[in-house]
């Protein structure tokens, strides 16, 4: 809460002082550069912070595409922390931007007191080494157009890939498995 205060005759005050989390009467005394004491009994009424109900979708995606957030409470305003890694629009859409995380916020304000939810959102990178030799010139073979060289790397890009086989591939599974019956299991995983 701030006060603001000033007299001609008196020195002026202009300051944030914690009155406590309850509404009630409040005594505020004020003295001058003369010495001069005055005090008033002021109610004050604080309000309390809006109950904003938690974000939900999907908290992981990757360069591809975007992904859907929402929050049941109403007239919120959605924000990123970080927009160098993902930006969320008006209706809460997030798109990707670089690998990375970013923190998703749904901000309600009552008139005078604010309060969030918050998700953190990660982004995968485009970019996959595949980890098994035979597995690689499986896919190079079969999807030459979806390796790009980064770095000096020869590495899938999983966007295009995923537009290649017509699903989404997935690179934090357990296993990589369902690639036209061939599986391989390793801890970065692709499903395609």
């Amino acid at each position: 809460t701030t006060m603001i205060g000033a007299n001609s005759s008196a020195t002026s005050y202009t300051g944030t002082d914690q009155i406590g989390a309850n509404s009630g009467n409040y005594i505020f005394t004020v003295t001058d550069n003369k010495g001069c004491t005055n005090s008033k009994t002021v109610h004050i009424t604080v309000n309390p912070l809006p109950t904003v109900a938690p974000i939900t979708g999907n908290f992981t995606t990757d360069m591809c595409g975007t992904t859907q957030l929402a929050n049941v409470t109403t007239g919120g305003v959605w924000s990123s922390s970080n927009t160098a890694f993902a930006t969320v629009s008006s209706t809460g859409l997030v798109t990707p931007v670089s690998a990375g995380n970013a923190t998703i916020n749904y901000t309600v304000t009552n008139g005078t007191c604010s309060n969030l939810a918050t998700a953190t959102i990660t982004v995968n990178s485009q970019y996959f080494v595949v980890p098994d030799p035979y597995f690689y010139a499986y896919l190079k073979n079969k999807y030459p157009t979806c390796f790009e060289l980064v770095g000096g790397v020869d590495k899938l890009n999983i966007c295009k890939a995923a537009n290649a086989v017509g699903n989404q591939i997935y690179i934090n599974s357990p296993q990589i498995t369902s690639v036209e019956g061939i599986q391989y299991f390793n801890p970065k995983s692709i499903i395609i």
